[in-house]
Parts: structure tokens; C-alpha cells; sequence
């Protein structure tokens, strides 16, 4: 019985181990990015430029973005997080007066952003204002989840910018994702079946010296 016990004991444990055992990070680049400026798209050099202008250069300006990645060979998640790395504001500082804040809409992509894209109307969430330069982590865990579930191919996010006066670029953004590592899963009931096949030869060595 001392043994039996040891045996459960030893394989709660490995349970509490594997089941508690981080998923590893997948850093997924986008497979396209675009913004425009006003009716025209796309707008310069592929990135994520949200804006806006009450008056720029004698006109209204509106800049809106978009961003996808390839949820390819994904089937379980645990947790997503859209990485934007905030990398210049704007060089007409006299215009973009104010700190950008991003309107986060979800959508499910096809790889290549389109112009419909950019007024998606899903929103996710609303970012706190784009106040320096660096690295800007969003939760988008359900959403991708859902997403994945759904057997889609594509994670999309339209990103625009709702703060009258400001503007921001982002540029080497990811999605980060954790997946379940399915070995973890094998390895723990591999050690589970060694504990129980000891304590069965045990038993059987036992029962022979009786």
C-alpha cells in the first residue's frame, strides 16, 4: 500500500508539472500591411500609418490601416497578443498635436489587405494613447482563438486612429502566439505508464516470494 500510494502521489505530480508547463511563443510576421491616405490606396511604403488632420496642408486627412497573418497550421492556442512597435510620429509636429489612440477592429483575412478592409467594423478594444516610441502589446487572444477554431486561414486587425490631430507608425509588428507543446502531453503519459508498470512488476515480485 506504501508503494501504491507513492505511485499516486508521483503522478499527481507530473500531472501538476505538465499540465502547469508554459506553451511555447510563435512570432508570426504579417503577411501584408497597408494604409491609405484619404481615397488613396495604397498609401506609400507598406506599413501601418493611422492619422488624422482637421487641416493638412490646406485639406482634411484621414489615414486608416490594416494588418494580416497566417494563422496557417494553427489548431489550439492558449494565448495571442498583436505586437505594433510604435517606430516615428508624424514630422509636421505643429499639425499632429495630440497623442494618437487606436481603434483595434477584427476580421478574418485572405492574406493580401484590401481597401474594404480598412472600415471593418468589429472592434476588438481601444488603445490608451499612443504616448512614445516602442513596443505595444495587445491582447487578441479570443478573438484569434475563435478565429482559429473557425478553421480560418488569415488573423486581420484594422487599425485606425480616432484622436483628431495625431499620427503614429508602426512598423516589425507581429502576432505572438502560444501554443500547447503537444509533446508535453506524450511525455506525461509516458511517465505515468513507467510509474504504473513498476508498481505492477512490484506487485507480481511480491506475490512470488509469498
Amino acid at each position: 500500500m506504501h508503494n501504491f500510494m507513492k505511485a499516486i502521489a508521483a503522478t499527481v505530480f507530473m500531472l501538476l508539472v505538465f499540465t502547469s508547463y508554459p506553451a511555447y511563443a510563435l512570432a508570426i510576421s504579417a503577411s501584408s500591411q497597408q494604409t491609405s491616405c484619404n481615397a488613396s490606396f495604397p498609401c506609400g511604403q507598406p506599413g501601418l500609418g493611422p492619422a488624422q488632420a482637421d487641416d493638412f496642408f490646406n485639406e482634411p486627412l484621414v489615414q486608416k490601416s490594416a494588418i494580416e497573418f497566417s494563422l496557417a497550421g494553427l489548431t489550439e492556442i492558449s494565448n495571442a497578443n498583436l505586437r505594433l512597435v510604435a517606430t516615428a510620429f508624424s514630422a509636421y509636429p505643429e499639425i499632429f498635436v495630440n497623442d494618437a489612440v487606436l481603434e483595434i477592429h477584427g476580421y478574418s483575412g485572405d492574406g493580401t489587405v484590401q481597401l474594404a478592409d480598412l472600415d471593418i467594423n468589429h472592434l476588438l478594444f481601444t488603445s490608451e494613447p499612443i504616448t512614445s516610441l516602442g513596443v505595444y502589446s495587445f491582447d487578441v487572444t479570443s478573438y484569434v482563438a475563435m478565429l482559429v477554431a473557425g478553421g480560418a486561414t488569415y488573423a486581420g486587425f484594422a487599425v485606425r486612429d480616432v484622436m483628431p490631430n495625431s499620427a503614429v507608425s508602426f512598423s516589425s509588428n507581429t502576432l505572438v502566439v502560444n501554443v500547447p507543446e503537444p509533446g508535453q502531453i506524450w511525455l506525461m503519459l509516458t511517465g505515468l505508464a513507467v510509474i504504473l508498470l513498476r508498481y505492477k512488476r512490484q506487485l507480481i515480485f511480491k506475490r512470488h516470494l509469498v
